[in-house]
């Protein structure tokens, strides 16, 4: 449903059918239910307002936003920025073109030392978040395996655009990530996200805990660490589960 858990609200003056913004959150939220109790749709959104939270299974955007939206850069086939345009038909540039990113973008969005999982603590036992689809999980170069880490870490699931031939030309990478993430998920969709913490100065090595108890370690660091009782590898992540360690490392 777009845009309708984003968290625009507004008022409305028309005569005849005056509302607010909190009438029209409203109505937005029962429009949604509608489909789900009516129709027995699952319902996703655009971003995943706390209001709307309860219509809806999933939102997209909520991992990493829509980049770049007003920026001239972004949008012009002549700058080193280009996110790529609407063609071909069957596999637009703007899903399946790798571009790079500007770094005051990579940090706001990708740099693990300023980010916290505040949305995950709040909702991961009950809305799937993901990325917005202008970001998904391979579109921006140099920032396939961070990514990977991060909704490793997060315990959200990747968002991939792919034809046969894109699907072939990743097929290793979105294995192994779907080996690791897969059974996790399993277990943990509907736990919440009981704990978050850096483990080290420089904030590259970073644990989350889930309510069942799972703890999952990431090193988004260029060397080893070695603490809570294990050792986890640079640009890896660790999944402690009762007695079991399984480790996870993009190869995209």
């Amino acid at each position: 449903m777009d845009c309708d858990a984003f968290g625009q609200y507004f008022d409305d003056y028309a005569p005849g059918h005056r509302a607010s913004r909190a009438q029209d959150c409203a109505a937005r939220v029962d429009r949604m239910k509608w489909i789900a109790n009516i129709l027995g749709g699952r319902v996703g959104s655009e971003g995943g307002f706390a209001l709307a939270a309860s219509a809806i299974c999933f939102g997209h955007g909520v991992l990493t936003p829509a980049i770049g939206w007003g920026d001239k850069d972004l949008t012009n086939e002549h700058s080193p920025w280009w996110l790529g345009g609407y063609w071909p038909p069957e596999a637009p540039q703007v899903f399946f073109m790798a571009a790079p990113l500007k770094a005051h973008y990579r940090i706001e969005s990708y740099d693990p030392r300023f980010r916290l999982p505040l949305y995950e603590v709040v909702f991961h036992d009950c809305v799937v978040a993901t990325h917005h689809w202008s970001s998904a999980s391979l579109k921006f170069k140099g920032l396939e395996d961070v990514t990977a880490l991060m909704e490793q870490l997060y315990n959200v699931p990747p968002l991939y655009h792919f034809t046969r031939d894109e699907f072939a030309r990743h097929r290793q990478g979105i294995l192994a990530h779907y080996r690791f993430f897969s059974p996790l998920h399993r277990r943990l969709a509907y736990q919440p996200l009981a704990g978050f913490r850096w483990l080290t100065p420089d904030r590259l090595v970073q644990v989350t805990v889930f309510g069942d108890g799972t703890k999952l370690i990431g090193n988004f660091g260029t060397t080893s660490w070695r603490g809570e009782g294990v050792e986890v590898a640079a640009g890896t992540i660790l999944a402690l589960t009762g007695s079991s360690v399984t480790t996870y490392r993009p190869v995209y």
